[in-house]
């Protein structure tokens, strides 16, 4: 079987040397990079969309504290939160999986003891209900709130870095491999009888050693 991969493998290596260079230094650092961007989402990210997710579960707690003691009116807004009893909605499925709601609506459940608590986004706004003695408490608050800004600053952070250190690896493995086309360009030159072209050895020591050599 190792037989049969060997032509595929000659076939998916690059022929040119600066290409073959760059995949030296192009896939280490893309796997530090996507293995430090897995751990930062598995841990920071988690971990700063839970307090946040927490500090939201303390808002609604104090909301319920208040409107249960009388001491809010029915509807209004709190902190940043908009809240006003309504009718009870019908079940709501998302079009699509969003973590930050799965945490909150999660921190919601432990922090406030409820399991029948409906979360709905709504592009800029998620809409939040759940019961409160019997009726059905609507609660609106911004997107933003869940949202951690960390996550697409590290992101940017990351791509950046990697582009700057991938250009700068470029630029010297292609002053590397200029010295090594002019010695194959010499070698070239002098096998197909042109004797009175100038050569001049540069680049790394090794290359250097070869060019006197020739």
């Amino acid at each position: 079987m190792s037989y049969t991969l060997k032509p595929i493998i000659r076939y998916l290596i690059p022929r040119s040397l600066l290409t073959r260079f760059m995949l030296i230094i192009i896939v280490p650092v893309l796997i530090a990079q996507l293995f430090a961007v897995y751990l930062f989402y598995r841990k920071h990210w988690y971990n700063v969309s839970e307090h946040t997710s927490n500090i939201i579960v303390t808002e609604i707690s104090q909301l319920l504290s208040d409107l249960n003691n009388n001491t809010l009116p029915p509807s209004g807004i709190y902190l940043n939160l908009e809240y006003k009893y309504v009718n009870k909605p019908s079940s709501y499925q998302f079009d699509k999986y969003i973590e930050e709601l799965e945490i909150l609506k999660k921190s919601l459940e432990e922090g406030l003891g409820a399991n029948d608590i409906l979360l709905v986004d709504q592009g800029r706004n998620i809409i939040l209900y759940l019961n409160n003695h019997g009726k059905t408490l609507q609660i609106q608050l911004p997107y933003k709130a869940i949202l951690n800004p960390t996550t697409d600053i590290f992101v940017l952070w990351i791509v950046f870095l990697t582009l700057l250190l991938l250009s700068i690896s470029l630029i010297f493995s292609k002053n590397q491999i200029r010295s090594i086309i002019e010695l194959a360009g010499a070698a070239e030159r002098y096998g197909s009888g042109e004797s009175n072209y100038e050569y001049k050895p540069s680049g790394a020591k090794e290359i250097r050693q070869a060019g006197i050599a020739f």
